[in-house]
């Protein structure tokens, strides 16, 4: 799931907002709301990035690791 969500954050971030849907800023969010949701998306692919070993991490995950 992790790379899927940073593949679906790449391309969005790639876009031209303004000048690929220039209707959609003046009716929807404003520019630095865009810029959050494109944050919290690449945060959300970081909580489930996938190790060499093929496991799982979950951000919980992180917290644990850093106990040793």
């Amino acid at each position: 799931m992790g790379p899927w969500l940073a593949e679906i954050q790449r391309t969005v971030a790639a876009l031209n907002i303004r000048r690929v849907a220039p209707s959609f800023l003046s009716q929807g969010p404003e520019m630095a709301e865009y810029q959050d949701a494109l944050e919290q998306l690449r945060l959300l692919a970081r909580c489930y990035r996938d190790d060499s070993q093929g496991m799982t991490h979950f951000s919980s995950d992180d917290d644990e690791d850093s106990e040793d």
